[in-house]
C-alpha cells in the first residue's frame, strides 16, 4: 500500500480517528501522519479481527481497510451507526466493490495505493463533518420525539375530560387582541367540539420581523387537537432555533411548510392540515407567505380596495412530494388583512361558494374595520352551542382604514 504524505492545516484536537488497517507498516506510517495533522487516533492492534473487543466510545470517523471484507463494514455499521466509515480499497478494485461498499453506507470510497494527501483528508474532513451533522439531527428528532410523547400522553390523559382539554388547548392561543409593533392582531374561534381543530398564532421573530398563522386540521376532536398542539410545539421550536441556533427558517414560511409537512407526515398520525404562514418584514414594508391548501384565501383591503390573495399550495402531512413557494407582497401604510377558516363558508346562508366570498370579501367594507363589526356582519354573534365545523377569524391591521 502507499504511503500517504503532504502537508495540511492541523485538525482539532478533539477530531478522533479509529484506524483499522490490516497492513501493521502501513497502520504505523498513517497513525503518524494522522497524529502529525492534530488528529486523536485509536489504533487496534487486530483490527480485522477484533470488531467484538473495539471500545465502545464515540469516533468521528472511521478508516476502515476492505481487506476486513464486507461484513466487517456491514458490523460496523450496525455497531456505529452515527461514525462516518472511509473505506480504503485493496487492489484489485471494482466498480462493483464502490457502488457495494456506498450501499453498505460507507461515507467515502478511496484507493489505497494514492500517494496523494489530498484526497484522504478531504474525505475526513467530509465525513467528520457529515458524522456531526447526522449525530445533531438525531439528537434533534430524539428531543422532538420525546416532545411529541410527552404531548400525546398529556393527551392521551384528557380523552376522558374533553372540558380540560379544551382549556388546555385554548391556553396554546395567542391574546384575543395585542399590538405587535405597528400591527394590531385580533382573533375569534368557534368550535365545533370542545376539542378544535383549529389554530391560529401571531409573535414578533425580532425588531423587523413579525409572524403569524392560520391552521386547519382535518376532522374534529382529540385527534385534530393532538395536530394543532404539535404544530405549536413544532412552530416554538423554530422560534428557539432561530433565537439560540442561528436556524433563519422561521422567517421563511416555504421552508416552515415543508418542514411541517415532513414532520407530520413522520409523526404516524393520520391527520392533514392546511396552513397560512406569514412574515411582515417591517423595513421593506411587505408580507413573505406561503398557503398550504388555506381556503378562503386571505381577503384584503388598502387605499386601492379590495381583493383576495389567491395562492395556495399542497395541504400539509398528505404527500411527500410537495413542495412549497414563497409568494411577497407590498403593502400600504395602511390596510386590513382578514383570514377565514373554511368553516365560515358552511355558516354562511348563501347557497354558492362564489357568493359566500363575494359576502366575506364585502364584510372589510365598515367604516372603520374591526373584529366586532366582522362578527356582526357574518352574523357569529347570534351563534349558538358549537357550528358545523370550526370557525376562525383573524383580523389584522395598521393604520386606520376610512372609505
Amino acid at each position: 500500500m502507499g504511503v500517504i504524505i503532504g502537508r495540511m492545516s492541523a485538525a482539532p484536537e478533539d477530531v478522533s480517528v479509529l484506524l483499522m488497517v490490516h497492513d501493521a507498516a502501513t497502520r504505523t506510517l498513517l497513525h503518524q501522519h494522522l497524529r502529525g495533522f492534530g488528529y486523536r487516533v485509536a489504533v487496534p492492534e487486530l483490527p480485522l479481527s477484533a470488531l467484538d473487543k473495539l471500545p465502545q466510545r464515540p469516533y468521528d470517523v472511521i478508516l476502515y481497510d476492505l481487506q476486513g471484507g464486507f461484513v466487517g463494514l456491514e458490523r460496523l455499521r450496525c455497531d456505529m451507526p452515527d461514525v462516518p466509515v472511509i473505506v480504503l480499497a485493496h487492489e484489485p478494485n471494482t466498480a462493483a466493490d464502490a457502488v457495494r461498499v456506498l450501499k453498505l453506507g460507507a461515507s467515502d470510497y478511496l484507493l489505497r495505493a494514492d500517494r496523494e494527501p489530498e484526497p484522504l483528508f478531504r474525505a475526513l474532513e467530509r465525513s467528520i463533518m457529515q458524522g456531526r451533522q447526522r449525530r445533531r439531527e438525531r439528537a434533534y428528532l430524539q428531543r422532538l420525539e420525546q416532545v411529541n410523547e410527552s404531548l400525546r400522553n398529556q393527551l392521551d390523559e384528557l380523552r376522558d375530560d374533553e372540558e380540560a382539554g379544551r382549556y388546555l388547548q385554548f391556553q396554546l392561543l395567542p391574546p384575543t387582541s395585542q399590538s405587535l409593533g405597528s400591527y394590531r392582531f385580533s382573533r375569534r374561534l368557534w368550535t365545533s367540539l370542545y376539542l378544535s381543530g383549529d389554530f391560529i398564532d401571531y409573535f414578533r421573530i425580532n425588531d423587523n420581523h413579525t409572524a403569524f398563522y392560520m391552521a386547519d386540521v382535518s376532522g374534529h376532536g382529540v385527534s385534530s387537537a393532538i395536530v394543532t398542539v404539535l404544530l405549536k410545539a413544532y412552530m416554538n421550536h423554530y422560534l428557539t432555533q432561530y433565537r439560540y441556533a442561528k436556524d433563519s427558517a422561521i422567517l421563511d414560511p416555504a421552508r416552515i411548510c415543508a418542514r411541517i409537512n415532513r414532520n407530520i407526515l413522520g409523526s404516524g398520525i393520520d391527520k392533514h392540515l392546511t396552513m397560512f404562514y406569514g412574515v411582515f418584514n417591517n423595513e421593506q414594508r411587505c408580507l413573505l407567505y406561503c398557503n398550504a391548501g388555506q381556503f378562503p384565501y386571505p381577503a384584503l383591503r388598502d387605499d386601492q380596495g379590495l381583493r383576495y390573495i389567491e395562492h395556495r399550495s399542497k395541504p400539509l402531512g398528505l404527500f411527500d412530494f410537495a413542495e412549497y413557494h414563497n409568494q411577497e407582497l407590498s403593502l400600504q401604510e395602511r390596510f386590513a388583512l382578514v383570514l377565514a377558516s373554511d368553516g365560515i363558508l358552511e355558516w354562511l346562508p348563501q347557497s354558492k361558494i362564489t357568493g359566500k366570498l363575494e359576502y366575506l370579501l364585502n364584510t372589510l367594507t365598515d367604516d372603520p374595520v374591526s373584529l366586532e363589526t366582522l362578527v356582526n356582519r357574518l352574523g357569529l354573534d347570534k351563534l349558538q352551542g358549537f357550528p358545523r365545523d370550526d370557525v376562525t377569524l383573524l383580523l389584522v391591521q395598521r393604520g386606520v382604514l376610512r372609505a
